[in-house]
């Protein structure tokens, strides 16, 4: 389009926010873009309008037909400080935490079981949104059906992560020998001695990115301690699950693992 003199291009124009939910707002009215907003937006009302189309959106089935926006669960940014007590800059959060979510569905008991999610990466962030990356869009999917079953589930964005500023996303040790020691505190063997609750461990054979050994090790590590625990190994896939059919295996036994570990406290699973 032609403004004032100048060409401009819904990509040019959505480049010029810093914001995710602009993908939902400024489209090109195509069969497969979100729909068109029967509104101007407005100043006043923006964070509400996004957030109502970015709904409007992701709750629509294959078949095109949208769901209650009640049914899904809330989900609230919360905020937790660091050990070593660094400072809250910018929207909520803190060095350990900043920008974490909090899925939980309304309604049902005060207390509910919860389960912390930790993201990929470290140079990854999940969205408080449905994320623009496959694979961690699966991963917003399934910490929202885990809420719908009554779960409580955070969503945690750590040190390292992207989006919050370069302070917040490097780390720079003294030297090589502190380096190895914050590795190794970083790997689950390095506390796997204290461990008492069951394991599920899942593993493409044919990952690129971790080794298949690596849960060998663990596997045999949990044996030794009896520290029960299930495995599951998909055949021929990657370290991203290219078969979308893999990524609905790992999601169901995902959620029965946690449901008969924890209890499922929400409607039956369909």
């Amino acid at each position: 389009m032609n403004a004032h003199g100048e060409r401009h291009s819904i990509r040019n124009i959505r480049k010029q926010f810093r914001e995710p939910r602009i993908h939902f707002a400024l489209v090109c009215a195509a069969l497969g873009c979100p729909p068109l907003r029967s509104e101007a937006y407005v100043a006043p009302r923006l964070e509400e309008q996004l957030e109502d189309q970015a709904h409007a959106f992701l709750l629509r089935s294959p078949a095109r037909r949208r769901r209650a926006v009640g049914r899904v669960p809330r989900r609230d940014r919360t905020a937790a400080a660091a050990a070593d007590g660094a400072p809250r800059r910018g929207w909520p959060g803190a060095r350990a935490g900043r920008g974490s979510r909090a899925f939980e569905r309304a309604g049902g008991p005060a207390k509910k079981p919860a389960i912390v999610y930790v993201h990929g990466g470290p140079p990854r962030q999940m969205l408080l949104g449905w994320h623009y990356s496959d694979y961690y869009s699966n991963a917003y999917a399934l910490n929202q059906y885990l809420a719908s079953r009554g779960f409580l589930v955070l969503s945690v964005n750590y040190r390292l992560g992207i989006g919050y500023g370069c302070e917040f996303h490097r780390f720079e040790p003294s030297d090589r020998e502190e380096a190895l020691a914050v590795a190794w505190r970083s790997s689950p063997v390095s506390s796997v001695s204290s461990w008492t609750s069951p394991v599920l461990l899942i593993h493409d054979d044919d990952d690129r990115n971790v080794r298949f050994t690596e849960t060998v090790d663990l596997a045999r590590r949990l044996q030794a301690r009896g520290v029960p625990y299930e495995e599951l190994v998909i055949v021929d896939d990657t370290h991203h699950f290219l078969l979308h059919a893999n990524q609905l295996r790992v999601n169901r036994a995902i959620a029965e693992f946690l449901e008969r570990r924890l209890g499922a406290v929400g409607p039956p699973a369909r």
